[in-house]
Order: structure tokens, then sequence, then C-alpha cells
């Protein structure tokens, strides 16, 4: 059953309820107004037997009918009824004097029906009886105004569910129409509009996002297929080059086959290094549950520069660390994504070009505290169209180090990867003077009080 369909349902039987619930309330009022009536009854029935002379109008029957009742039925009015005395019941022979109040006819037009009883006093019958045409009339009001009632609530009920289905369930139809669409490849059909603000807007926007990030992600997918299968070609294209040169009996010097087992080599380390670094890229997306503990970031960063110092003596270094910076996470991984960048900075940058390095606190929005890393270098610095994609898989500046032994285009991936794994942050800085690569992660303020 659709959604329409069950919207429908509800609302014919919300209606059916409230006739039923008001059909009630008139009948009830009406018997509640009868059962006075038979109370009355009830209680003339005691008082006529001893009254010698009714009169109309009079007494305790004031606006009461009692008549005398013949052998042939003839009614003879005794306390006739102001509205119309010449008004008689209509009873059905033989009279009953045993039973209780009942509705009957009249004679008159003013009053067409009555509320009776029959008893007997000093051997004859007698009639008593209290006219309905007050209460009909009431009934009839009440009636009219519950039909009316009931009108407007229908009239009411049906603009509720017309906007209902045109506000929710037809934005519901659209988009389902929408999806089936996409989920077939089938672009004709466009994607619904709504009004700004409602929530079919934000569930059509939502949507929307959702095939945008399915597209780039796709997109992505295809593009890192794409460059895996580029940075694998060359070096496979050389392995298989070298080996069908060797068993083609073209290759038959020492020498000559031991370059080509070193160009072999070479090549398949560097697959090797591509399939390592992409396989270092898928283990690092988030940081395994219970790993993370407190590294501190300043001690860990001075010993890299104390390495770098050792391994790079004519590399002017300068370090500018605040202490005792402490973040949560995993020190190897802070050591190799440090590490990264300062291999990073030397490998792009002449020999005598200076690096800074650099931890200071930091502050994110919202307050929260964090550490900032930057490895700064003097070099040329890097164009700005490069710079958004410098942390993308097999990213290069320069295409033509993609032979080389370095420089895949992984190892600031790799930085991005790892940074995400702990909760930080990774970006850079570029212009005509230099470059800044810079790291954040959420810094761990112990409280010593």
């Amino acid at each position: 059953m659709t959604l329409r369909t069950r919207v429908l349902a509800g609302v014919v039987v919300i209606a059916v309820a409230l006739a039923a619930g008001l059909g009630v309330l008139v009948a009830r009022q009406r018997a509640a107004e009868i059962a006075v009536i038979d109370e009355r009854l009830e209680r003339d029935r005691d008082l006529v037997p001893g009254a010698e002379s009714p009169r109309s109008g009079a007494g305790t029957l004031a606006g009461a009918f009692v008549g005398t009742i013949a052998e042939d039925g003839t009614i003879t009015p005794i306390n006739p009824l102001a509205a119309d005395p010449t008004a008689v019941p209509r009873l059905t022979l033989p009279v009953e004097v045993t039973g209780g109040p009942s509705t009957v006819a009249t004679s008159s037009t003013a009053v067409p029906r009555m509320r009776v009883v029959s008893l007997t006093r000093g051997g004859g019958l007698l009639v008593i009886g209290y006219p309905l045409d007050e209460i009909d009339a009431r009934n009839r009001a009440l009636t009219g105004d519950a039909a009316l009632l009931y009108g407007l609530v229908c009239v009411v009920l049906a603009a509720v569910t017309w906007q209902v289905l045109r506000l929710g369930v037809r934005p519901l139809a659209l988009m389902a129409r929408y999806a089936d669409a996409v989920s077939v490849g089938d672009e004709s059909v466009p994607s619904p509009d709504f009004a700004s603000g409602t929530e079919a807007d934000r569930l059509a926007r939502a949507f929307r996002t959702t095939i945008d990030a399915k597209d780039r992600a796709v997109g992505g997918l295809e593009a890192f297929v794409a460059d895996t299968s580029h940075e694998l070609l060359n070096p496979l294209s050389t392995i298989t080059g070298y080996a069908q040169l060797y068993l083609a009996g073209r290759i038959t010097d020492p020498a000559a086959t031991h370059d080509a087992v070193a160009r072999i080599d070479q090549e398949a380390r560097r697959i090797g290094r591509a399939v390592e670094g992409l396989a270092q890229l898928s283990l690092t997306r988030t940081m395994p549950v219970g790993t993370a503990r407190d590294v501190d970031v300043s001690l860990l960063v001075a010993d890299l520069c104390l390495d770098l110092t050792s391994i790079h003596p004519d590399r002017p270094v300068r370090v500018d660390i605040d202490p005792a910076l402490v973040v949560a996470g995993d020190p190897d991984l802070v050591v190799q994504v440090v590490g990264a960048l300062l291999r990073n900075a030397l490998e792009h940058t002449a020999a005598t070009v200076p690096l800074t390095v650099a931890v200071h606190p930091a502050s994110w929005p919202g307050g929260v505290a964090a550490v900032r890393i930057e490895v700064t270098d003097e070099g040329p610095g890097i164009a700005a169209h490069h710079q958004a994609l410098l942390f993308e898989r097999f990213y290069r500046v320069d295409p033509s180090t993609g032979s080389s032994p370095v420089g895949l285009g992984l190892g600031l991936a790799i930085v991005a990867s790892i940074t995400a794994a702990m909760n930080g942050r990774c970006g850079v800085t570029s212009g005509p003077g230099g470059s800044t690569f810079w790291l954040e992660f959420p810094r761990v303020v112990h409280d010593d009080h």
C-alpha cells in the first residue's frame, strides 16, 4: 500500500469516526430529554388518579395532556394542551395500561407527536402525555449544527489532506521517481525542486549532495585507477622490455646483461614502493581503537631536527620549538609525517636553501587547543594551482620526476591520510619567498591542579 493510499484511508476513517461520533452525540441528547419526559410521566401516574378535576395549565400537570379513553378508543381531553386544545394522541387498541411510556402520533399538526402512558382511574382509562415538539425542534437544530460542524471539519480535513499530499507525499513520489531514474542511469528525469526551507527541499538537497558525493567518489576511484595504472605501466613496460630482449637473445654481453637486470631490479623496487605506499594509505584511514596515547611532539620534532643536521650538516636549519606540547596519537606516525615533510623539503629545494622547523600552540574554532607543526623552506615557492592538489595520490609538481626512484607522488598523500587518522589536518602556504607545509593536531592539556 502506498503512502498516498494510507493517507486517504486514514482521512476516510477519521471522517467516518467523526460522523459516527456526532450521530451518537445527537442520539444521546435526544435520549436524555426523552428520559426527562418519562420521569415526569412516571410521577404523573401517581398524581392523576387522585385529581378530581384536572385543568389545563394548572398545578403539577401544567403542560401535560390528560384525557379519558372510551371503550371504542375515543379520547376526550380533560386537561388539553395549551398549544392545541383539540390535539389528542392516536392510540392503538386495545390500550395497554401496564406498559411503559411510548411515542405516538397525534391529531394535530401543531403538536405532531406525544410521549404518553395509559393508566386506570375509578374503573375507567386515562392517558397522560407530553408533547415532543420542543424536543424535536431542539433535536433538529442540534442535528443541523452537527451536520454544519461535520461539513466544516470535512472541508478543513480535505484541505489539510490536499496540503499533506501536495507538500509531503507528492515530493516523496517525485524523489522516488528521480531516485529510480538515477539508479538505472536515466538522466532525462530532472532533479525536482521544492519551496526553500521545506522538508522536501532539504531532502532533495541532501539527495543531490549524496549523488554528487557518489559521483565524486566514482570519479576519484576512476582517477585513482588511472593514476595507479599510469604509475605501474612505465616500470612494467621497462621490466617486460628488458626481459623480452634477454629472452630473444639480443642481450648477450655480461655488462649489458648486468645493466638490464639492474634496470629490472630498479623498476621492480619502484613498483614495490608504490604498492607499499598504497597499502599504507589504506591502513591509515583511521586510528585503531585504543592505540592513541600521549605524544610529546616537541621532543619528537627536536630529535628529528638533530638527525637532520647530522645527516645534512651543510643545510641551514633553524629550530623554533615550544616545549612540552602533547597530542594524542601514535609516536611512530607523528615521526613518519614530520619526517615526510622534512624529506619533501630536502628533495625539492637546493642543498643551500635554509629550512625552519617550528612547533607552537594553536587554536581551532570553538576554542579547541591544538599544536601546529611547520616546515618552512626559502625556495622558489609553488604555484597556486598546484597547492590544492599536493596532497592527492600520485600528484607531482614536476611530472618528469616520475622516472626517478623517488617522487612517486605518494608521500604527501600518506601525510594527509595519517593526519586525518589522528583527527588532525594539514596544508600548505606558498609564495615567491618559499613554502610552508603545516600539520595541526588536537592538543592534550593536563590539569595539574
